[in-house]
């Protein structure tokens, strides 16, 4: 596929979505004013402009998927629903823009991006929208505009600066720890109903209280999530929690759109759960700081690496997706939270017309829970996205604000339902998932 005259090869592991867990992004903007569909429309084009590597179709080729270009018209829908992304349905896209009433809906897979990747078309897309909404040039900084040339580092292999062959094992290596608290041990009603559960804070009053006791708002929700699974079941087991990291920085590569984010496990000790808060972050910091150098990150990315060279020994995709299928059934207890932190985002002169900002994902499994947070105008927007339909943890969370005096919000409970992602080639063979 060529984009600018530059040969782009990309090859999403689509087949890792199932019917159980779709892995997709979302992220919703809540407007002041109800959507227009003719600016939204118009915004679409312009941002699928600019991000033309977002313009595609899933093809099969030796086994694989691969992007290819995709010439359809992308279509802005109404009535935000569940969308299978990458068929027929939606033009063969792997992405969807939705809109409801105030609201507009960014669906995407997770396999093809990441927050970090995804949080750059956003920007243009909600600075066109408002744009053409008003009739006005709106100030823009560091927001991509159709004109603004792709970065050096935005196509092609995002390690391409790193050899691998040089890369060795770490000194210090983390050991398996098999017996986890698992979430489904609590007892919580109505497993298998996700949900997602939505809270605004107050961004100054949670970062004082945060830096208070040596966190980062990844480290102290981990931690807090510790604390909270304690006091509700008396478990001595440790705590297994996921927190994301972008490899980015490791990788030399600020602008790659690909998926460059994976989780490291922080550990929590029940000898630790009588630690104050503040000790606890400072033990949960550390072993971010730990896992996050350099050699470690890469050493795991060689190890993927060679993983997926023998996974591409697999002629079909339909066994991929089994074998996937098998291994994620193996390694779904092996954590009992998930927390991510993509950052804070800067709308521009698009913020003015902006209410609120959520990231959702769907890579729950039954009993799972991970928490999304996103800063944006001087709030942290916090979802629960949990693989069951019980607000007990949350509810926890919310005291546990009110007995530090941090401002929020409880902006309610809904099903979680994003797209899936079923790919189906042009020519009308399907590869489902």
């Amino acid at each position: 596929m060529l984009i600018n005259g530059i040969e782009e090869i990309y090859k999403p592991n689509y087949f890792i979505a199932n019917e159980t867990v779709s892995h997709v992004i979302r992220i919703t903007a809540e407007m002041k004013e109800p959507v227009n569909a003719r600016a939204l429309q118009k915004a679409a084009d312009a941002a699928l402009c600019r991000y033309s590597y977002f313009k595609v179709k899933a093809e099969v080729e030796g086994g694989e998927y691969i992007n290819a270009a995709n010439d359809l018209p992308f279509e802005v829908t109404e009535g935000i629903r569940r969308i299978r992304l990458l068929s027929a349905e939606n033009h063969y896209y792997p992405l969807a823009i939705q809109y409801e009433d105030r609201t507009i809906a960014l669906d995407i897979s997770h396999m093809l991006t990441d927050g970090h990747g995804l949080i750059p078309f956003l920007k243009t897309l909600l600075l066109y929208y408002a744009e053409f909404l008003t009739g006005k040039t709106l100030a823009s900084p560091g927001i991509n505009r159709v004109e603004t040339p792709l970065f050096e580092d935005e196509l092609g292999a995002p390690d391409r600066k790193i050899d691998y062959d040089s890369i060795t094992a770490p000194l210090s290596k983390k050991k398996d720890v098999e017996d986890i608290f698992r979430l489904e041990e609590l007892g919580l009603k109505n497993a298998g109903r996700k949900t997602v559960s939505h809270l605004k804070v107050d961004e100054t009053a949670f970062m004082k209280y945060t830096k208070s006791v040596d966190g980062s708002p990844s480290v102290i929700m981990s931690a807090l999530l510790a604390r909270i699974l304690w006091q509700l079941s008396g478990t001595e087991k440790p705590m297994s929690m996921n927190i994301a990291v972008d490899h980015r920085p490791m990788l030399e590569n600020e602008h790659s759109y690909r998926q460059l984010s994976n989780t490291i496990p922080v550990f929590y000790w029940q000898k630790q759960s009588s630690w104050p808060i503040d000790r606890l972050c400072t033990a949960g910091r550390g072993s971010v700081m730990l896992q996050t150098d350099a050699q470690n990150i890469l050493y795991y990315r060689k190890l993927a690496m060679l993983g997926m060279e023998k996974m591409n020994q697999i002629p079909s995709i339909e066994k991929k997706r089994e074998l996937i299928r098998n291994l994620s059934a193996q390694t779904i207890g092996r954590f009992t939270s998930g927390v991510s932190y993509p950052g804070r985002i800067d709308l521009g002169g698009a913020a003015e017309y902006t209410e609120r900002l959520s990231v959702l994902v769907d890579s729950v499994p039954d009993n799972g829970l991970l928490v999304e947070i996103l800063a944006f105008k001087g709030s942290f927007y916090i979802t629960f996205m949990q693989g069951f339909d019980d607000e007990t943890i949350v509810r926890e969370f919310m005291a546990l604000l009110d007995s530090e005096r941090i401002p929020y919000s409880y902006l309610g409970t809904e099903a979680l339902r994003l797209s899936t992602v079923e790919p189906e080639e042009q020519n009308g063979n399907g590869h489902s998932a």
